[in-house]
């Protein structure tokens, strides 16, 4: 029973490390900036925990002359930090 469960584990981690079901990362390719963690703070003062994702966008990017697709957050593509595809 334990070697099946060690099995079912390597493959469900393996799934998500090789960018399979679970791979959507709220991660900017371009300079990294991803979700931050922090209090939300109530009127009366309660401190609960609560996070901040960015405002990633899935742009169409030329790169080495061909194009992809690239998850890259929205200062990045105002700076014009990406060359993008029209």
């Amino acid at each position: 029973m334990y070697i099946l469960l060690q099995l079912w584990y390597n493959v469900i981690c393996s799934s998500f490390s090789e960018g399979g079901a679970g791979s959507m990362s709220r991660k900017c390719e371009v300079c990294g900036k991803g979700q931050v963690s922090g209090n939300k703070v109530s009127h009366s003062n309660r401190h609960t925990r609560r996070k901040w994702n960015a405002n990633i966008q899935s742009v169409r990017v030329v790169s080495n002359g061909t194009v992809r697709k690239t998850k890259v957050c929205t200062s990045c593509i105002r700076s014009n930090k990406v060359d993008r595809a029209i």
